[in-house]
């Protein structure tokens, strides 16, 4: 769950300052806990009252795990500890050791394994509910004003989302056009109400002890004919502008979910066309302003900002799905998504993947009403806590609430090491995060959980050994995320300037020194410190991003493209930034090395087949090289296709894949993702040009340094 940004943490300020790495921890609330040691033959070798002691000690619900009484941080494998007391990794304050735990201190050391709060960095454990939780809910929201081939892929992802739901579970499914339409599922009848009626609430119209419950494969037939009649019986004629109503929906969501008093609820919104009626109507300026690329798509409405924060209370999670042939303000929508914990996809050239993305999201594990707390060493408070959706709490500043999803969903926590490092005695700095909220399984009851993780890491006073153990992709993440930060509160250009002048500063504070033996001077390959050479380029192709770029980019596709890389874990952010490029000798052989995005280096490379891995693009290119012998498209046993399965496997959202051949209209797929070449006519550098000035920025620093 934590990763930290190198594996040495600064034992003062100036050593930070000397490093140029950014001091911090990523936090991935959600990431698979690592497999418990195996107790198996140890276990059979005990007599049954010893086991059943040894057992009896492990807490079994949250409320029963050990807390320091100075800082409230919990027991876990970094803290030391000895039959009667245990010390605090975080305060180092000594506690007093519950007599439970007293048999498994003095007993073998395996038997600590059987204890999960007393031998793992990382473990969970259920909050104690005093009653049984109501089901998950999931609310479908369907925009009615979509066209055939649009109802058809909704028709298709509910259908996919039920089959993977059935369970323990309730439904509802609203339309929504100048009207609001529920489906009361039971009666087979559609109840409408209208956006302009305030004194008619939802939840009268359709009591949630209406709502239907998934148990088998006859209840999803009827529920998708329904609405299947429904799109033939409204929309055979239809010759008025359009108008929908989605604001006014998705407020009759939360209403619901309100007067049921539901613990967790799943909502998928269905979008085809802008909000435009009733609650969350987008209202333009009569005269719109070209668009600003300086900044960052601002909300022309802040119903949805604080529809997220209503749903994040409630535990409603919103999906939202868009498909349109028309601009939607994408940034006035984002904020329902990701302040409630969802995702936000927008399709730009049809449905394909609507059902494969549904289905997925909701297989994925996902969590409401979040609480999440950091604790640190007095050496690394917490600066600052960046990601999608999350925000500190109104009561408790030292509390953040957040919804997330998935294994790959990740926050980024910055610290400011203190100015006086710690005694000398102190060797170590100890982070630990506590993570609780309600945890959702298809098919199943929601549970709240806790987890919990304390990590301990060396302190250094050298800011060269932070360099070169420092893990390049998180260092990556953590100023993306600053970056993002930077261009709300000041502007696109301002965060380009921010990932400029920290990697001008790293160039400056690595540069090489006379009595190293080398050549003085500055040097743009890091060759001394071979953890930091893949950021160089990560940097390049984050400030070549349509996020951060300079080049016009459409607003819509910029804002629906901070929703998803905002969430994704490091690997995942780097192929985004700077896509990985195999080459592969035939179609059953793989070079070992990535190269690097540039025609030149895919001329040179010389050999005849290619695959590029961009994230949300995988794109397999045969060269005009290629033997004649070589099948296209790849047969799905080749070595090519089953690299293909591997990138695409558990990615957020269904990458599209090509397969292209040189000189064919299709081969812009390939070419657009090589990053290095510069674009002509724009004010994009090549790689190189860009590393020159970077090289040329740090070298002034380092000029400077020198007189002072």
């Amino acid at each position: 769950m934590l990763r930290p940004t190198s594996a040495r943490i600064p034992a003062n300020a100036a050593v930070q300052t000397r490093s140029a790495v950014p001091c911090g921890v990523l936090v991935t609330p959600l990431s698979p806990s690592p497999p418990p040691r195996s107790t198996l033959a140890f276990e059979a070798s005990l007599p049954p009252a010893a086991l059943a002691s040894y057992k009896s000690a492990a807490a079994t619900t949250s409320t029963a795990i050990p807390r320091c009484t100075a800082c409230r941080a919990y027991i876990g494998a970094a803290c030391n500890m000895n039959a009667r007391y245990w010390a605090c990794a975080i305060c180092s304050q000594r506690n007093t050791l519950p007599t439970r735990y007293s048999p498994i201190l003095l007993a073998p050391p395996e038997a600590l394994h059987i204890v999960p709060e007393l031998s793992r960095h990382l473990y969970d454990l259920p909050v104690e509910n005093i009653i049984t939780p109501p089901p998950t809910a999931y609310i479908f929201l369907v925009d009615a004003n979509g066209d055939q081939p649009f109802m058809d892929a909704a028709r298709k992802a509910i259908r996919q989302a039920l089959l993977s739901i059935q369970g323990v579970s309730i439904v509802g499914i609203m339309l929504y056009d100048h009207n609001v339409t529920l489906l009361d599922l039971r009666a087979e009848i559609l109840r409408h109400f209208s956006p302009q009626d305030p004194s008619l609430n939802a939840s009268h119209v359709f009591p949630p002890d209406q709502w239907f419950r998934t148990t088998n494969n006859q209840t999803v037939s009827k529920i998708v004919s329904m609405l299947a009649k429904f799109r033939a019986k409204e929309h055979a004629q239809v010759s008025a502008p359009t108008k929908s109503a989605l604001g006014t929906a998705v407020k009759a969501a939360l209403d619901m979910i309100e007067t049921a008093q539901l613990l967790a609820a799943r909502v998928l919104v269905l979008a085809a066309t802008e909000p435009n009626f009733g609650d969350g109507a987008i209202q333009h300026a009569s005269h719109p302003l070209p668009d600003d690329q300086q900044h960052p798509p601002k909300p022309l409405t802040r119903f949805y900002e604080q529809a997220g924060v209503r749903a994040n209370l409630l535990g409603a999670m919103f999906d939202v799905y868009i498909s349109s042939k028309t601009p939607v303000h994408v940034a006035s929508l984002a904020p329902l998504a990701q302040i409630s914990g969802g995702r936000l996809t927008m399709y730009e050239s049809g449905e394909e993947s609507l059902s494969a993305d549904v289905w997925q999201h909701l297989n994925d594990p996902a969590v409401v009403r979040g609480l999440l707390r950091v604790r640190t060493s007095s050496c690394i408070p917490v600066a600052d806590v960046y990601g999608c959706g999350v925000y500190q709490d109104s009561e408790v500043p030292e509390v953040y609430r957040l919804s997330c999803h998935g294994h790959t969903s990740t926050l980024a926590v910055e610290f400011r090491a203190s100015e006086e490092s710690p005694p000398a005695n102190v060797r170590f700095a100890s982070v630990q995060v506590a993570f609780q909220g309600v945890f959702i399984e298809p098919g199943s009851l929601p549970q709240r959980v806790l987890r919990v993780q304390t990590q301990s890491y060396a302190l250094t006073g050298s800011g060269s050994v932070i360099r070169k153990e420092a893990d390049s992709n998180a260092i990556a993440t953590m100023l993306f995320h600053q970056a993002i930060a930077t261009a709300d509160e000041k502007s696109i250009g301002a965060a380009r300037m921010l990932l400029f002048d920290w990697l001008a500063n790293l160039f400056f504070r690595a540069a090489k020194k006379a009595e190293a033996g080398d050549t003085p001077g500055i040097d743009g390959n890091l060759t001394r410190y071979p953890a930091l050479q893949p950021v160089p380029r990560l940097i390049f192709g984050l400030i070549r991003s349509f996020l951060f770029r300079q080049e016009p980019v459409d607003p819509d596709s910029r804002a629906a493209l901070r929703c998803i890389w905002e969430d994704l874990s490091p690997e995942l952010l780097a192929a985004a930034a700077y896509p990985r490029l195999y080459s592969f000798l035939n179609l059953h052989e793989k070079n070992n090395h990535e190269l690097p995005l540039s025609s030149a280096a895919v001329k040179e490379c010389g050999h005849p087949i290619f695959l590029l891995d961009a994230f949300s693009d995988v794109v397999i290119f045969y060269a005009t090289s290629s033997r004649k012998d070589l099948q296209y498209p790849p047969p799905e046993s080749s070595v090519v296709m089953r690299v293909r399965g591997q990138c695409v496997r558990d990615r957020p959202v269904a990458p599209k894949c090509v397969v292209c051949r040189e000189g064919t209209p299709k081969d812009r797929w390939f070419k657009s993702f090589l990053i290095e070449d510069p674009l002509p006519g724009a004010a994009a550098q090549s790689f190189s040009a860009f590393i020159q000035g970077v090289a040329d920025a740090a070298e002034g620093m380092l000029q400077s340094s020198k007189k002072q």
